[in-house]
């Protein structure tokens, strides 16, 4: 919440950059990961809090922004390095694997869940199929919300495939 509050006065202090980076980490748990209370049917657990926290920074951030009237041009990702396996393995938690989401928040943004829908197939998979490449959100945010031009040389990297999202 401080790296988000610190980026909020950099904006308001009229610092020039427009993307701005932190980190947030303690996800890298592969047990006890959630639980659910049997007397409020609230989850908790490592992972639920690490969200509640993350929730919480990114909601007053939001707050900030739409006090300093820029929110309306605000463009927040929030992705992991790694995936996680979507199987619950024998201590409560989940292993690493291919399967990830990315949130893209803002006012900027055009709400909704993008990509191809996940079927009940993929979800018996031991590993969840790759739909959607983090390039593609990149690529979107660079050069349909920042304008950037000369995504081929930011980007370079061959894809199996690209999608086109409409996030922004």
């Amino acid at each position: 919440g401080r790296a988000m509050q610190d980026i909020a006065r950099l904006v308001q202090g009229g610092f020039p950059t427009r993307i701005f980076y932190t980190g947030y980490g303690g996800f890298d748990t592969h047990s006890e990961q959630n639980a659910v209370d049997g007397t409020t049917g609230l989850v908790t657990g490592q992972h639920a809090n690490l969200m509640t926290r993350l929730d919480d920074a990114v909601a007053a951030f939001a707050d900030d922004a739409k006090a300093m009237g820029t929110w309306d041009r605000t463009v927040i990702v929030v992705i992991s390095e790694f995936g996680r396996r979507n199987f619950e393995n024998g201590s409560l938690g989940t292993d690493h694997g291919h399967g990830a989401c990315v949130l893209v928040i803002g006012g900027a943004v055009n709400g909704g869940s993008y990509g191809p829908p996940m079927t009940d197939a993929m979800l018996q998979e031991d590993e969840l199929e790759h739909l959607v490449d983090f390039r593609d959100i990149y690529r979107e945010i660079l050069g349909d919300h920042l304008g950037a031009s000369g995504l081929a040389e930011i980007l370079p990297e061959a894809q199996q495939y690209t999608t086109t999202l409409g996030i922004v």
